[in-house]
């Protein structure tokens, strides 16, 4: 069901427009040799245990796919309790220049109004069909001060408390989400 459109859907493709950095192609120096995955053996830790149970992977955790988020969105539908309170994992991408000293409390203030801040708290009531790998899982949120409504990228998003199997289920998505893209 797609959020009405007076309500604010932001993509990890929009929230880090303003904070991407130019990719910079780094040659091989004369003999250094490529790192191959056979090189080393991997053990994997509790995290990517429980990553790979979801998945149904046995050797290491699989790389973030359309195929992989769609099981793993799948999972966390059946596996969380919704809603869920969440907040902020740090400053959104257009917070930044508030932090860095760049813009006006009034200015960040009257911002927050209609775009949601990494300080608020919002229920999280459930995830869009079709993830991509560009933007992973996007989460349907509604701030509790205002109950605006937004979509969000999950791997943006915490649980206001580690009391709860929530926390350890959306902290496993974040971890493999932004190792394994």
């Amino acid at each position: 069901m797609p959020l009405p459109d007076s309500e604010q859907n932001l993509t990890n493709k929009q929230l880090n427009a303003d904070s991407k950095l130019d990719e910079l192609d780094v040659e091989e120096e004369d003999g250094d040799e490529e790192w191959d995955d056979d090189d080393w053996d991997y053990e994997p830790d509790d995290d990517d245990r429980r990553v790979m149970a979801i998945l149904g992977a046995t050797d290491h955790p699989p790389d973030v796919s359309a195929q992989t988020l769609e099981l793993y969105r799948t999972y966390l539908l059946q596996n969380m309790t919704l809603p869920c309170r969440v907040t902020g994992r740090e400053d959104f991408p257009w917070e930044e220049r508030f932090f860095f000293g760049y813009g006006s409390k009034k200015e960040h203030a009257e911002l927050r109004k209609t775009n949601p801040s990494y300080e608020d708290h919002f229920d999280l009531l459930g995830f869009e069909e079709d993830p991509d790998e560009d933007d992973g899982i996007l989460a349907k949120i509604r701030r509790v001060g205002d109950k605006k409504q937004f979509l969000l990228g999950l791997d943006w998003l915490k649980t206001v408390t580690d009391k709860t199997p929530n926390h350890q289920l959306l902290d496993d998505y974040v971890t493999w989400y932004v190792n394994h893209r």
